[in-house]
């Protein structure tokens, strides 16, 4: 994906992509009722640094876990939906030598599916691991 200039206008199919790449997994919803399309990237960009849910830190050790954190959501997110879904969930406490049962990985996922839609988003991700 190319990174438009900044006058560039960007659309609602060009902007999930471009959320999805500096970490925000919003829905197709979210995004509208978040920032009006179409609009450019300087426009996204003044939004994406004003808004409250990404976390600024002062520390780059804590910057680059936080980091790591999300790439490792981004990396189990095998179908770029966002969310975690069960099968994505078991996959990647597979490849941390964590063996469950499917009626444990179900109580997992119940655990951090704050808001209950049978499916961990990002942010739910990172209460989880302390964010």
């Amino acid at each position: 994906m190319n990174i438009p200039n900044n006058l560039e206008v960007i659309d609602l199919q060009q902007l999930a992509p471009l959320a999805y790449r500096v970490g925000t997994y919003y829905t197709h919803d979210q995004l509208v009722a978040e920032i009006e399309t179409p609009t450019t990237f300087e426009s996204f960009f003044s939004w994406y640094l004003k808004n409250d849910k990404f976390r600024k830190f002062s520390d780059i050790e804590e910057s680059l876990q936080f980091h790591e954190v999300i790439d490792n959501f981004r990396q189990y997110d095998s179908d770029e939906s966002g969310t975690l879904d069960i099968d994505e969930l078991a996959k990647l406490y597979y490849d941390q030598d964590y063996e469950y049962t499917r009626d444990q990985l179900a109580e997992e996922l119940k655990k951090l599916d704050l808001d209950g839609n049978g499916e961990i988003e990002l942010e739910e991700w990172l209460v989880s691991r302390g964010y």
